[in-house]
């Protein structure tokens, strides 16, 4: 197992309904991630689209499991 590692993203689109969020990573041009989830402490009106966010991976190999971490 890998250790985690936080990637800088943009904010594509956010589900409110299920808390998640697709998002860019920064330096890709065509690669979204669609279906992260959203930390819970996270307000709704800050995922809006172009908002930049920090995106926690869990396992270099399975992008889908990650969480979106924190907006800056």
């Amino acid at each position: 197992m890998s250790n985690p590692v936080i990637r800088k993203a943009t904010v594509r689109s956010y589900n409110a309904g299920n808390n998640t969020a697709t998002v860019q990573i920064i330096g890709s041009l065509s690669m979204y991630l669609p279906n992260i989830p959203v930390a819970t402490n996270i307000s709704p009106s800050l995922m809006v689209a172009g908002a930049r966010v920090g995106v926690l991976f869990f396992d270099d190999n399975n992008p889908a499991d990650a969480c979106v971490a924190f907006v800056y």
